[in-house]
């Protein structure tokens, strides 16, 4: 799945609220409920990108909804 299964995580930390503060607690956990509920597969290298990113790239823009990720 790639590039398709980060893009959703992106877009999901981007959009909810709830979701993205979850995330900056245990970005584990959230990783498997979206891996459960959305069948999502990351990489290692893909998993351990997203949590190095932190919650504070995550914060900033996820007030930017409007803005379509491609």
């Amino acid at each position: 799945m790639g590039q398709q299964a980060v893009s959703f995580v992106i877009n999901v930390l981007l959009t909810d609220r709830h979701l993205r503060d979850r995330f900056a607690v245990s970005p584990m956990e959230v990783l498997v409920d979206l891996h459960l509920a959305a069948d999502i597969e990351l990489t290692r290298d893909e998993i351990e990108a997203l949590v190095l990113a932190g919650p504070a790239i995550w914060r900033p823009t996820g007030n930017l909804t409007h803005i379509r990720i491609h």
